[in-house]
C-alpha cells in the first residue's frame, strides 16, 4: 500500500487515497445516521450520495490535473 500515506488524510496526493478516505468518511457518516434514526433507507441514501459526490470530486480534480 505505497499509494497511501498518513498525510493523505489531510490532502490526498493521488486519486486512490482520495477515494479510500472519502469512502471511509462516508461509511462512518452513514453508520452514524443509521444509529441515530434506525432507518436503513436514509442511511443508504446518505451512503449513495456520499459515494457519488466522492467519485465526481475525484474525477473533476483528476481532469484539472490536481493529482499530476
Amino acid at each position: 500500500m505505497e499509494w497511501l500515506q498518513l498525510h493523505d488524510l489531510i490532502t490526498p496526493t493521488n486519486p486512490y487515497a482520495a477515494l479510500f478516505f472519502g469512502m471511509l468518511v462516508t461509511l462512518i457518516g452513514s453508520i452514524a445516521v443509521f444509529t441515530q434514526t434506525k432507518n436503513k433507507k436514509s442511511s443508504l441514501l446518505i451512503l449513495l450520495a456520499g459515494i457519488l459526490t466522492i467519485l465526481a470530486g475525484v474525477a473533476v480534480l483528476y481532469m484539472l490535473g490536481f493529482y499530476q
